[in-house]
């Protein structure tokens, strides 16, 4: 086990990038900003433009080895991080980006890169980050009193270069995997596009679907009922993820919609994050926020899973294009979307459509947890590496 030192005191410099108003001018000074970090490397393309005095650049210049490190930001962003392979003479460092920089003759910066993406992670960032409405930020001094695994150099340099190659190895397996998955997201996409595109009549959803509900949840009187909101959806799986059980007096202004047995939920804020689940589980007063729209259907005439692939598919999801307003908060509302088209061959053929979509999302689904399994245990595997490198038993001094 290697001796530990606080991240403060291994760093020469610790300092918080340049903060000022942005200009319009491309001829000026470029800077870093959130999206110019991502593994391994900085983009010099996304970048904001302002106007620096010679002071300034020198103090917020990137040195060749530089880490920078995302301390306030959406709380995904935080612990994002990047390393500098080269000195950038055209880019300076910008503001919410910490720079870490260290003395090479105490510590290898690939070491220290590491140490912070690969030991840590991003995950381990989140719990402590205090939290407010539009952004999370992490307080400094976690990060100055983060203990770090301290080698010798020589060490530090073997396991840089012990590690790099193996997680080259790991990381090429992992690329192909996740390849594959994406190859199964596209293969389980064109299917269920192709499955609309047959010349079939079509009708409006408000022509194939029932009226629903809405209430007010004070008629309760000191009960509670069971709420789903945006975020109780996983938009990967198009599932319900959670339900939030609510007392009456404590309702969100928005818990208006009653919803039933069979329902398909479609988010009409931000429609292209396609938070669409259809309720499969029957509870009483079960109510939705106004964020969505339910649609019912006529269950002579329209198939509810049939309903839900169809809102699913890129065919649904070009045709409300021209209905989204609002481009800093996109919606499309209840109404338009009852009046898009849906294409509607007879009840037997859309159970054979919903029979074969079904098979091919369960095949697709059982090959990706697979890959994801798989994936799993390769980084497993590098996290075991990271351990034996830290406790001294990937390298021999």
């Amino acid at each position: 086990m290697y001796p530990r030192k606080k991240l403060s005191e291994i760093l020469t410099i610790l300092i918080n990038g340049k903060s000022c108003k942005q200009i319009s001018e491309p001829i000026w000074d470029k800077i870093t900003r959130i999206e110019t970090i991502s593994q391994w490397y900085i983009n010099s393309e996304k970048v904001w433009y302002f106007q620096l005095t010679p002071e300034d650049r020198k103090k917020y210049s990137i040195n060749k080895w530089d880490i920078l490190f995302s301390h306030i930001n959406s709380i995904e962003h935080i612990g994002k991080i990047a390393i500098a392979e080269k000195d950038f003479s055209d880019l300076f460092h910008g503001m919410n980006l910490l720079l870490l920089r260290t003395d090479s003759n105490i510590l290898e910066p690939k070491y220290l890169y590491i140490v912070l993406y690969d030991y840590y992670k991003r995950w381990y960032w989140k719990p402590i980050c205090k939290k407010a409405i539009n952004q999370a930020s992490l307080n400094q001094g976690n990060l100055n009193d983060l203990p770090i695994p301290l080698p010798p150099l020589p060490t530090q340099t073997a396991i840089v270069a012990k590690l790099d190659a193996a997680f080259a190895n790991i990381d090429k397996q992992i690329a192909l995997l996740r390849g594959n998955i994406e190859d199964l997201k596209r293969v389980r996409e064109s299917v269920l596009n192709e499955s609309f595109s047959g010349d079939f009549p079509v009708k409006k959803l408000s022509e194939v679907c029932e009226k629903t509900q809405t209430w007010n949840p004070e008629i309760l009187w000191e009960s509670s009922f069971e709420y789903i909101d945006i975020a109780s959806i996983d938009n990967k799986n198009y599932e319900i993820a959670e339900l939030k059980e609510i007392a009456w007096n404590n309702a969100p202004s928005r818990a208006k919609k009653l919803v039933e047995f069979q329902d398909v939920l479609f988010a009409t804020t931000r429609p292209n994050l396609k938070n669409i689940a259809v309720v499969n589980f029957t509870k009483q007063y079960l109510t939705c926020s106004t964020g969505f729209c339910v649609l019912r259907s006529r269950l002579n005439t329209l198939n509810y899973k049939y309903l839900f692939y169809f809102l699913i598919s890129d065919i649904l999801a070009i045709e409300i294009v021209p209905f989204i307003r609002w481009a800093w908060y996109p919606a499309i509302s209840d109404k338009d979307l009852f009046s898009l088209q849906i294409p509607l061959p007879p009840l037997s053929t859309q159970q054979s459509i919903v029979a074969h979509l079904d098979s091919v999302f369960a095949s697709t689904e059982t090959l990706t947890k697979g890959y994801q399994a798989q994936i799993t245990d390769l980084e497993t595997m590098k996290q075991s590496l990271l351990q034996e490198a830290f406790e001294g038993r990937l390298v021999k001094e």
